[in-house]
């Protein structure tokens, strides 16, 4: 497991059009994965604090086997065309959205360089979310790591 602690936060402005152009933020922290970790599904914890009040989110990443490593006996797919044309996070997704002349249309191009949005029963889960309750549990069970 890893650990960052006394990172600090900050806002920055969402483009209009960050859903099909990404948000364009800048990079607050850059992780090498070591050579000797294995391929698999990672689970990463975020917690934030402000005061008294804390927040905790939990996301998925995906280290791909070394160059020249054996595979594995079995095979992780992310199911990440259907999580991003799922995606609203800041308007258009594959469906329904802010695009077009009069800003009521679905966007043929996604971005993936934003959040993922979190809201109703009917869209897939987003990565994060597959991994939160009793699906945590699953993913450890399956092998998948978890780290904070």
């Amino acid at each position: 497991m890893a650990l960052f602690s006394d990172l600090e936060g900050k806002a920055y402005p969402t483009p209009d059009d960050c859903s099909v152009s990404g948000c364009n933020w800048p990079v607050t922290l850059d992780v090498t994965v070591p050579n000797n970790w294995d391929s698999g599904g990672y689970v990463v914890t975020l917690t934030a604090k402000r005061g008294r009040d804390t927040v905790e989110e939990q996301h998925l990443f995906v280290v791909r086997r070394a160059t020249g490593a054996n595979a594995a006996p079995i095979l992780l797919l992310c199911a990440t065309p259907t999580w991003l044309a799922y995606n609203c996070w800041g308007g258009s997704n594959a469906y329904e959205g802010i695009s077009g002349p009069d800003g009521d249309q679905f966007s043929p191009v996604l971005s993936t360089q934003r959040p993922w949005h979190v809201d109703s029963a009917a869209s897939p889960p987003a990565p994060h979310v597959l991994f939160q309750t009793s699906r945590l549990n699953l993913a450890r069970w399956c092998g998948i790591r978890t780290w904070s």
